[in-house]
């Protein structure tokens, strides 16, 4: 039997503030528990807002109690349940309000700085990260629950659990699986997320798509449009083994590449966009690139601040 969500994540889902990943739970023990649901809604629509202005007087209301104690009344069951739900409404909201019931910090942090980061998780998942990319996981994870936050771009070689899905987030789009390999990257604009193996289901902003190896879906964040298209260029995992090549291309080109590979801005004197290099890049940091760079081409490279930078 599905366990009933409890009180916090019910005031959460009424006031349309839960997670997806809350929201289909609660759904789900919706579906088996129609009656309890519409009863616990229709007293959140009764008396929730009520709590929108509430702020508690502790003092005034013991002082209330001790009062009403000192002479026995007879309340009936209904006005007590009543009586109840509002006083655990009002006391939620208010806790929400106070930041009371913050989400838990992060118990886990990886961060690549301008090299590749590869590491493995409590599960046998093993992840690779772009430079300037992150990834956090939260207390509980491997046995209460497998969902990482992602900020940047990161491929995962996820470890089967037929029981226990393993989950990436990234803003509104969050990636769910049992076993496969991807990978999840934020450009300007819009999420992508490409399949190397197996299947994964995208969902963003109610919407949801399943991919199968070979196939990637974009969610585009100023419409909130996810698509999906088995239109890849290229090997678009090639990246995680750290090796970039350039052949007779224009400095330009390569600046781009550089960009979306170190997660930098990087621009280029006017003058320099038809010089053309051939060179090649072998897991080096992003300082090194640089180096190799204005000694190959006679440039020089201001940094402008700690991820913008100046070719000239």
């Amino acid at each position: 039997m599905m366990e009933k969500p409890n009180y916090l994540s019910l005031t959460q889902y009424f006031k349309g503030e839960a997670s997806q990943e809350m929201s289909e739970t609660i759904e789900s023990w919706r579906g088996k528990n129609a009656r309890e649901f519409e009863e616990l809604r229709s007293i959140w629509e009764k008396y929730g807002s009520l709590a929108n202005s509430y702020r508690p007087d502790l003092k005034k209301a013991w002082t209330l109690i001790d009062e009403r104690t000192e002479k026995p009344r007879t309340i009936p069951i209904y006005r007590m349940t009543q009586a109840a739900a509002v006083i655990l409404i009002m006391g939620l909201v208010w806790g929400f309000q106070t930041n009371w019931f913050s989400e838990p910090a992060a118990s886990e942090h990886y961060q690549a700085k301008d090299e590749l980061l590869h590491f493995d998780l409590t599960d046998g998942t093993a992840i690779t990260l772009a430079p300037g990319s992150g990834l956090s996981l939260k207390e509980g994870f491997g046995e209460e629950h497998r969902q990482v936050n992602l900020e940047g771009k990161g491929f995962f070689d996820v470890s089967k659990d037929d029981e226990l899905s393993f989950a990436v987030k990234m803003g509104e789009i969050r990636v769910v699986v049992h076993g496969t390999q991807f990978q999840v990257e934020d450009k300007k604009g819009t999420t992508e997320v490409i399949v190397t193996e197996g299947n994964v289901m995208v969902k963003a902003a109610k919407k949801e798509v399943t991919l199968r190896a070979k196939e990637k879906a974009v969610f585009d964040r100023s419409t909130s449009a996810l698509t999906k298209s088995n239109q890849i260029d290229g090997d678009p995992t090639a990246w995680k083994s750290g090796l970039l090549t350039f052949t007779n291309i224009p400095i330009i080109d390569m600046a781009h590449v550089l960009e979306e590979h170190y997660r930098v801005s990087i621009e280029v004197d006017e003058s320099l966009h038809q010089r053309r290099i051939t060179t090649n890049f072998s897991q080096q940091s992003l300082s090194e690139v640089f180096q190799i760079v204005e000694a190959t081409l006679g440039v020089h490279i201001d940094t402008l601040s700690t991820a913008s930078f100046r070719m000239e």
